[in-house]
C-alpha cells in the first residue's frame, strides 16, 4: 500500500490525476482487505489530498472529513497534522473560511514540535490556505521560513511550492508587489518545468498572466494565461479554470 501512495503523490505533482487516482484507490482497497484501521485512514486521506490537489473540493471534502472523524476517533495523531492540514485547505479553498482556520491553527500548533520529514508538504498548504483567509503576514512568515529550509534541505520540488506561494503572497500585499511577484512566479515556473511539475507550471502561467494583465502586456498576459487554461483542461483542473478565463477576458 506505502508504495502506491508515494507513486500517487509523484504522479500528481506531474498531473498525472487519471493513474494517480487508480493507484490511490487500489492503496484504498489494500488497506480495507487487511482491516488495518491506521492504514486504511490513511489511505482514505491520500485519497481526498489527492482530490483537493485537483480542485475537485466536492469529493475531497467528505472524504477527509470522514479520515478526520475516523483519526480523532481511533486517537492517531500521527496522521492529524496531514488531515487537518489538507482539509483545512479545502475548506479555505471553497470559501468556508471559518471552518478552516480552526484545522489550520491546530495542524500549525502539531507541526512545531514535529521532527517529519514531509512537514512542508502541510506547511505549504497552510501558506495556501492562510493566504485564502486573510492572514498575509502568518502566510508571509510561514512562506519565507519554508523556502530557507527547502533550499538548505535541497528539495527542489517543495521549495518550487513556495516560491509560486511568495508570488501570490506579493500579489496581495496592498499596493501588490508586482516586480517581486514577477521574479518568484518565474523561478518557480523555471524550476517546475525543469522538474516536469505540470500543475505548478499552470499556477504560475496563471501568476504571470494576471501580472501582465493588470500591468498592460496584452501580449504576454495572452501567452500565458492561455497555457494556464490549456493546461487546467488537460489535467481536468476545473477549479482554476474561471479565475483564468475571467483574467483572459480583461485582455481580449
Amino acid at each position: 500500500m506505502w508504495s502506491r501512495i508515494w507513486l500517487v503523490r509523484c504522479l500528481a505533482e506531474l498531473g498525472a490525476f487519471p493513474d494517480a487516482l487508480i493507484h490511490s484507490q487500489e492503496a484504498v482497497q489494500i488497506a480495507e482487505a487487511g482491516d488495518n484501521l491506521v492504514s486504511g485512514v490513511y489511505a482514505q486521506y491520500e485519497l481526498g489530498s489527492l482530490a483537493t490537489e485537483q480542485g475537485d473540493l466536492s469529493r475531497a471534502i467528505p472524504l477527509l472529513e470522514h479520515a478526520l472523524a475516523s483519526c480523532r476517533t481511533a486517537d492517531l495523531r500521527v496522521w492529524l497534522p496531514g488531515i487537518t492540514s489538507c482539509l483545512g485547505l479545502a475548506y479555505a479553498q471553497c470559501g468556508c473560511i471559518t471552518d478552516a482556520l480552526p484545522l489550520l491553527d491546530e495542524a500549525a500548533e502539531l507541526l512545531r514540535s514535529s521532527r517529519r520529514a514531509d512537514t512542508l508538504m502541510m506547511t505549504t498548504r497552510l501558506i495556501e490556505a492562510y493566504l485564502l483567509g486573510g492572514r498575509l503576514e502568518d502566510a508571509s512568515q510561514l512562506a519565507e521560513r519554508d523556502v530557507r529550509v527547502a533550499r538548505e534541505r535541497q528539495e527542489q520540488g517543495w521549495q518550487t511550492h513556495v516560491l509560486r506561494l511568495l508570488g501570490d503572497i506579493a500579489m496581495h500585499r496592498n499596493p501588490p508587489e508586482i516586480g517581486q511577484a514577477e521574479i518568484h512566479y518565474r523561478q518557480a515556473l523555471d524550476l517546475a518545468s525543469e522538474l516536469g511539475m505540470r500543475p505548478l507550471q499552470a499556477h504560475c502561467h496563471r501568476g504571470l498572466g494576471t501580472i501582465y494583465s493588470e500591468t498592460g502586456r496584452p501580449e504576454q498576459a495572452l501567452d500565458e494565461l492561455s497555457k494556464a487554461i490549456d493546461m487546467y483542461r488537460e489535467m481536468e483542473m476545473t477549479f482554476w479554470l474561471p479565475q483564468a478565463e475571467v483574467a483572459l477576458t480583461q485582455v481580449v
